[in-house]
C-alpha cells in the first residue's frame, strides 16, 4: 500500500467538485450563448429540412434554453444533482448525435465521454465548495 505523496492537499477535496462544476457550467453556458445566435439560423434550415415542421424551431429553442439553464445553475452551485443529470442526460444525447450524425456534432466523441463522466461525478459527489445545494 502505498502512501499519498502530498497528503496535505487531500484536505482540499471538497474543492474538487467546485472546479469541475465552474468547469462544464461555463461549456454550457458559451455553447448556450453561441447556439442562441445561431439558433435562428439553426431554426429555419431545420424546419426546412425536417419532418417535423413547425416544432423543430421550437426544439432548437428548447435545447438552447436548456444548455443555459444548465449551465448557470452549474456556475451558481444551485440544484446542482439536478443539473448534473440534465448535462448528463445531454451529454449522452449529443454523444448518439455525434455517432448517427457527425456533421451535427460540436465536439468529438471523446469529449461527450469526458462529459458525460464529469456530470456522473457531480451526481454523486454533490456540488462541493461555495454552493447554495446543502449536503443532507
Amino acid at each position: 500500500m502505498a502512501l499519498s505523496v502530498f497528503p496535505d492537499l487531500l484536505t482540499y477535496g471538497f474543492f474538487a467538485p467546485l472546479i469541475l462544476r465552474v468547469a462544464v457550467g461555463c461549456f454550457f453556458l458559451i455553447t448556450g450563448y453561441r447556439m442562441l445566435g445561431a439558433s435562428r439560423r439553426v431554426a429555419m434550415q431545420s424546419a426546412l429540412e425536417s419532418r417535423l415542421g413547425t416544432l423543430s424551431p421550437i426544439l432548437v429553442w428548447g435545447v438552447t434554453l436548456s444548455y443555459l439553464i444548465v449551465g448557470a445553475l452549474l456556475l451558481v452551485g444551485y440544484v446542482t444533482q439536478v443539473a448534473a443529470l440534465l448535462g448528463l442526460v445531454i451529454a449522452l444525447k449529443s454523444l448518439w448525435i455525434c455517432r448517427t450524425h457527425p456533421s451535427l456534432a460540436g465536439q468529438s466523441r471523446f469529449f461527450y465521454i469526458l462529459l458525460a463522466a464529469i456530470m456522473l461525478s457531480l451526481l454523486l459527489t454533490g456540488a462541493g465548495a461555495r454552493a447554495f445545494d446543502l449536503p443532507l
